[in-house]
């Protein structure tokens, strides 16, 4: 899987996928833990705010089995 490290800002948080070089901007620790987990699990996100910060993290054209 993606090893994925959260890091605290000023304005919130940021979420660094390790291997691919990308990141995600989220205002709260709890939005990047339960992105991550949802990202483990390969669920389908309904939230839309959640669902562009997945993409952002595993764009669609790299995604890896």
């Amino acid at each position: 899987m993606y090893k994925m490290q959260i890091v605290k800002k000023s304005y919130g948080y940021v979420v660094i996928n390790k291997d691919l070089d990308t990141h995600a901007h989220l205002p709260n620790y709890r939005g990047c833990i339960s992105l991550i987990n949802l990202i483990k699990k390969n669920v389908i996100i309904r939230d839309k705010y959640l669902r562009n910060a997945k993409y952002r993290l595993i764009p669609p054209s790299r995604k890896v089995g």
